[in-house]
C-alpha cells in the first residue's frame, strides 16, 4: 500500500505543469513593446544633489510637461517646460531660454548630460527593433543607437551613453534613486520621494 501511495505521488508530481522559461528573444520583445507604450501622466517629487548642494524638485508630466527646482527653503530657482519631446524652455530669473533639452540643460548646469528628463525619471528608454541584445542570468543588455542599457528583469539598472552612466536603485519595484556619472565621477544624485500616476 505504501508503495502504491509513493507511485501515485510520483505520477502527480511528474504531471505538474512546468514553469515556462522565457527566452532571451521574448524578453527583448517584451522590453521593446513596453518602450513603445505611452507613459501615463504622473507627478513626481524628490531631491537632487549636485556639487555638494541639494535642491528639491517637483515635476508634472501631464499634457504640459514641466519640472520646477527649489532651494531647501522652498524658493523656486528654475522652471523647465517641455514644448515637444525634445525641445524645452527654461525660465530662470524672469528670462526664458528655449532649445533642445540637452543643449539648454548643459548651458545652465555646465555639463552636457545626454538623457531626456522624462526618460531618465521614468526609466523608460526608446528601443529600436534592430537593437542588439544578449542575456545573462536575470540580466539583458540592449544596445540601441548610442545607448547601452542593462536591465535586471524588465527594469533598467545601468544606462550608458559614451562616457556617461546612469545607475538606478529600486524599492518594491519603484525607482528610488538615480546616480549620474561622467568618466566615473559623480555629477548628480536624484532621490525620488514620490510618484503619483494621474
Amino acid at each position: 500500500m505504501r508503495y502504491i501511495f509513493i507511485i501515485f505521488i510520483f505520477i502527480l508530481s511528474s504531471c505538474a505543469p512546468l514553469k515556462k522559461q522565457i527566452t532571451c528573444e521574448e524578453r527583448f520583445y517584451k522590453l521593446l513593446k513596453n518602450s513603445r507604450k505611452e507613459v501615463k501622466p504622473f507627478r513626481i517629487s524628490g531631491t537632487i544633489f549636485a556639487g555638494g548642494v541639494f535642491f528639491l524638485f517637483t515635476g508634472n508630466f501631464d499634457r504640459g510637461k514641466s519640472i520646477s527646482i527649489f532651494t531647501p527653503l522652498g524658493q523656486k530657482i528654475v522652471s523647465i517646460r517641455y514644448k515637444t519631446d525634445k525641445e524645452l524652455c527654461l525660465l530662470y530669473k524672469d528670462q526664458e531660454d528655449c532649445g533642445f533639452d540637452s543643449n539648454i540643460l548643459s548651458k545652465y548646469i555646465k555639463t552636457d548630460i545626454p538623457f531626456n528628463l522624462e526618460n531618465l525619471l521614468t526609466g523608460r528608454f526608446h528601443l529600436d527593433e534592430k537593437s542588439s541584445y544578449e542575456c545573462e542570468n536575470n540580466f539583458i543588455t540592449v544596445k540601441t543607437g548610442n545607448y547601452t542599457i542593462r536591465y535586471r528583469g524588465f527594469f533598467p539598472e545601468e544606462v550608458k551613453f559614451k562616457n556617461f552612466t546612469a545607475y538606478y536603485r529600486y524599492e518594491s519595484g519603484k525607482i528610488r534613486s538615480i546616480f549620474i556619472l561622467k568618466n566615473n565621477e559623480e555629477l548628480l544624485k536624484i532621490y525620488v520621494k514620490s510618484v503619483r500616476w494621474l
